[in-house]
C-alpha cells in the first residue's frame, strides 16, 4: 500500500515574531518593516517588546501605519511582553484600542488561532501613591 501524502492546509497567512529593539532603534526596525510589508503583503506580525521600556511618539506612529497595511491584507498585528509603562502609553495616547495584545509569544500565538477573543488593555487605573496599575482583558474594545 501506498502511504498517503499529508497536505498542507493553509489557515490563513503565516505568523512572523519580531523582537523589537529599544528606542532609538525601535522607531528604524518599524520603518523597515513597513517597508518589508509593502513589499511582500501579507504575514500576521507579533511584535515582542520584552526590550522596550520606552516607547517615542514616531514609534508610535509606524505602529499603527503597520497595522493599517497588515489590516488591508486580512493579517493582524498582535503586540506580546509589554511593560507596564509601555502599556500606559497606549492607553494614554488612546491608541491602545487599535491594537491587540497579549501577555507573550504563546498567548498573542494563541490569538491568531483564535481571533475572536483579542487581549486589549481595557483600564488604566490610579492607585495610592500615584501607581498606575492595568488590568487587562479579553474586551474588544477600550470603552
Amino acid at each position: 500500500m501506498a502511504a498517503k501524502k499529508k497536505s498542507k492546509r493553509s489557515t490563513g497567512p503565516a505568523t512572523k515574531t519580531v523582537k523589537l529593539p529599544k528606542e532609538p532603534k525601535l522607531c528604524t526596525r518599524l520603518q523597515r518593516l513597513i517597508t518589508h510589508v509593502k513589499k511582500k503583503p501579507c504575514n500576521n506580525i507579533i511584535l515582542d517588546f520584552t526590550d522596550v521600556y520606552v516607547i517615542i511618539a514616531s514609534s508610535i506612529s509606524h505602529l499603527v501605519r503597520l497595522k493599517a497595511l497588515l489590516g488591508e491584507n486580512g493579517c493582524r498585528v498582535i503586540l506580546c511582553n509589554l511593560h507596564v509603562s509601555t502599556r500606559a502609553v497606549f492607553r494614554v495616547t488612546g491608541v491602545g484600542g487599535h491594537f491587540d495584545f497579549a501577555d507573550d509569544e504563546a498567548a498573542a500565538k494563541a490569538s491568531i488561532s483564535n481571533p475572536r477573543q483579542p487581549h486589549t488593555i481595557s483600564e488604566v487605573e490610579l492607585v495610592p501613591g500615584g501607581t498606575k496599575t492595568l488590568i487587562i482583558g479579553s474586551s474588544t474594545s477600550m470603552n
